[in-house]
């Protein structure tokens, strides 16, 4: 079996120490987000379901633009969270003195710089919704503003990039952005606005040291788990109202067969063997994955 997990640096991955650490860096099972979440949105844009697409190669391009994005970000994330990380993840490549912060730097820089260049050959809406998505990113991580470290603001951040300029980049692809887009937007902005957490509880020791204050910092394990349990029903009854209001196909209420997915969330906070974080946070990527592919069939 060649994956050997994060943790491990896929030691059976036929590349260089310096380039599989820097695949390390980049987060690769969270640019699954980007890379099929994008083609769901794509094509749940589209008057039917087209395979491949009506222009795989504007597709590609898209998608390829959206993962460079996320994998950029989480770059340049890492060269201003070198302390945080030695606490909560001692084997990251910066910590352990294989990269430097120069290097990863450059590295998260060029490829925020190609998912422009790539957006160029997309169309002039894509690229206006992808540099957006940019500044955020960068907002989110780097001083002074570093939008990260703020209680809630942290949240709101994730939820607006990832929910509705995630769903706005994509869609934009071959459509203009329509109600139904909005509704997925908003569903999603629901259900991220609390189950990103998953990704803070078992980062809380460095991020209480470092003064990064998220929920369990500022609330503790279990308050925040009470919190996340409350807002749970937030993106199920945003899909019934926009059902309701006609912005989404009733078809659309099969995404209420995730409720015992997200229902898991809060309580997943054992760290798994080979991934990075909680089996909550793979919960999180799952459902997320589930609800674009919902939308794709039903939208």
């Amino acid at each position: 079996m060649w994956y050997k997990g994060i943790k491990e640096y896929y030691p059976r991955v036929p590349l260089s120490t310096r380039l599989k650490a820097l695949l390390v860096n980049s987060r690769p099972v969270t640019l699954s987000l980007p890379l099929l979440g994008g083609f769901f949105v794509i094509q749940a844009s589209l008057p039917e379901i087209i395979f491949p697409t009506p222009n795989p190669l504007r597709t590609w391009l898209a998608l390829l633009a959206l993962v460079l994005v996320n994998a950029g970000g989480n770059n340049i994330n890492s060269v201003f969270d070198v302390q945080i990380d030695a606490v909560n993840k001692p084997y990251r490549p910066l910590v352990k003195g294989i990269l430097t912060r120069r290097l990863v730097g450059l590295f998260g820089a060029t490829l925020l710089l190609l998912s422009i260049l790539l957006s160029f050959l997309v169309n002039p809406t894509f690229l206006l919704w992808n540099l957006i998505l940019i500044m955020v990113t960068i907002l989110y991580s780097t001083p002074p503003i570093r939008l990260k470290r703020l209680l809630w603001i942290n949240n709101l951040t994730q939820a607006t990039a990832r929910g509705i300029l995630g769903v706005f980049t994509a869609w934009s692809v071959y459509s203009t952005v329509t109600k139904e887009a909005l509704a997925m937007s908003l569903v999603l902005f629901s259900f991220i606005l609390w189950s990103q957490t998953s990704k803070d509880i078992p980062d809380l020791p460095g991020d209480k040291r470092y003064g990064i204050n998220t929920l369990p910092v500022v609330y503790g394990l279990k308050r925040t788990r009470k919190i996340m349990m409350c807002m749970v029903p937030m993106p199920f009854i945003a899909t019934m109202i926009f059902v309701w209001i006609g912005w989404l196909p009733t078809s659309s209420l099969v995404t209420l067969l995730l409720l015992p997915l997200a229902l898991y969330i809060p309580k997943g906070t054992t760290q798994t063997e080979r991934a990075e974080n909680t089996y909550g946070w793979l919960c999180f990527y799952a459902s997320m994955v589930g609800w674009l592919l919902l939308f794709m069939v039903t939208v």
